[in-house]
């Protein structure tokens, strides 16, 4: 169940015009402190505006409007809030990136490696192992390639290509590194748009916590968003055997040691 919350008087409004120049019958008020249900696949960020679908109608006309986003405070419930306050715990955050740095034996290109990380400790075993992919041996805990196609095929999460519809703690991809064909430049976790704003959103990753990247273009130097994978709400909040996160790069492959290499490139 997804809730939003009006953390200030406001109106549900037909259109995105300002509500002094509304007519009555396109606008209700809507008092601060009220928490309504909504469809979350409805939301769209239109400039500062949220587009919603209400489970329940406000009358007098109906479930679809705008809100102005600055009085409102939105909500995803379940997997997604519990994956988003994990990444974005100081403590937390800290010990993933470590673990992740473990596993990657450095502090370059981790990004595979804290997303992997993360979803292991929410209870999805992503294994630290070489797979073979197209003809190639690839470790889907290391590579955004072979990571992306075990959770498409194991996880079967929902694909979502239109940037201004993610939600919290959706896993972004970004466009291919050009070099590099079909390996996505850099992995995140989406946290929420920049106020009025679905060009820029705050996500976090390994580079650090919660920060602003540009989604459109790409941030100076960064690469911009492609599709994002949405875990919905089917698993619990287990942490993963420790064995999972014990193997080190000491102990992997020579394939794996080029594939290593080979993933320098990417941001």
């Amino acid at each position: 169940m997804s809730q939003l919350h009006v953390i200030g008087t406001t109106f549900f409004k037909k259109t995105t015009v300002q509500s002094s120049r509304l007519p009555a019958n396109e606008k209700v008020a809507v008092n601060a402190g009220e928490t309504l249900k909504y469809n979350p696949d409805s939301l769209k960020v239109v400039g500062e505006h949220y587009l919603v679908e209400l489970l329940e109608q406000i009358a007098p006309w109906g479930t679809t409007g705008y809100f102005y986003s600055p009085h409102i405070q939105l909500e995803v419930s379940g997997f997604a809030n519990r994956l988003v306050r994990k990444v974005l715990s100081n403590n937390e955050y800290w010990d993933i990136l470590r673990t992740a740095e473990q596993i990657r034996n450095g502090t370059d290109n981790t990004c595979v490696a804290f997303s992997s990380e993360t979803l292991r400790r929410m209870g999805i075993p992503v294994p630290i192992e070489d797979v073979e992919i197209d003809g190639e041996i690839l470790n889907i805990s290391l590579v955004t390639k072979p990571y992306k196609i075990w959770l498409e095929q194991k996880v079967k999460p929902r694909r979502i290509n239109d940037a201004t519809k993610l939600r919290p703690g959706d896993i972004c991809f970004s466009k291919d590194d050009p070099d590099f064909p079909g390996f996505p430049a850099h992995v995140y976790f989406f946290i929420e748009y920049s106020p009025g704003d679905t060009g820029a959103a705050y996500v976090v990753d390994n580079q650090q916590p919660k920060h602003l990247r540009n989604l459109d273009n790409g941030s100076p130097g960064k690469t911009p968003f492609a599709f994002a994978l949405r875990l919905e709400n089917q698993f619990e909040e287990v942490y993963a055997a420790r064995e999972l996160v014990e193997k080190s790069f000491l102990e992997a492959s020579e394939t794996l040691r080029q594939q290593l290499m080979l993933n320098q490139a990417f941001e």
